[in-house]
């Protein structure tokens, strides 16, 4: 029996191993749309090439991404088994649309959200306040307030505030306090404050 599409001599059904690796594709390329923020998203390329990745689904031997604007071209080389134990590497190309949008983190900090305040007081405010500081990533700062009596630092989530005064409350006094921030959805919002002397 001969392959029905070149003639050589067939091995799966009708067709050579060839012809039947031809009619098979490891993967479908599907274009989308990758959502990165402006402000934290330091490498594009990087954000598209794992995006590419995770849309792929197959075992990937190379990948080149070109960025021209806000689009990107995917050319993505894979490897993968077919049924029979048949290996098959197949070449295809991805369009990914890049929007720029701000991330929740970043919407808030620009938009000075926090839930929590530690208030560094005393007279070791000052080391109270780079010990806050360093204990804190830059991203979970929304603002400093300096004021006579300390500084104020604000902190986007309160559990990242809350993490950060239990770690300092084996060497400073920690007063925990709130204070009601609005409401939401008829809710009151309360905001942990935690004052470190």
């Amino acid at each position: 029996m001969f392959c029905i599409k070149c003639g050589k001599p067939a091995t799966i059904g009708y067709l050579c191993k060839e012809c039947f690796a031809d009619g098979k594709s490891l993967f479908t390329p599907k274009d989308f749309t990758l959502t990165v923020c402006p402000r934290c998203t330091t490498d594009k390329e990087e954000a598209v090439r794992k995006a590419a990745l995770d849309a792929v689904k197959v075992k990937i031997a190379s990948m080149r991404v070109k960025i021209v604007g806000s689009a990107a071209t995917v050319d993505v080389e894979a490897e993968g088994k077919l049924t029979n134990g048949l290996t098959k590497r197949e070449r295809k190309e991805l369009h990914v649309r890049i929007k720029e949008k701000l991330c929740d983190r970043c919407s808030q900090i620009s938009g000075n959200y926090h839930e929590g305040v530690i208030q560094a007081r005393g007279p070791n405010r000052e080391k109270i306040f780079e010990a806050v500081r360093a204990a804190l990533p830059a991203r979970a700062i929304t603002g400093i307030a300096r004021r006579a009596e300390g500084c104020d630092v604000r902190v986007v989530k309160k559990g990242e505030a809350g993490k950060v005064a239990k770690a300092l409350s084996s060497k400073y006094d920690v007063i925990r306090s709130y204070k009601l921030a609005g409401e939401k959805k008829g809710k009151k919002l309360y905001r942990s404050v935690y004052a470190i002397r």
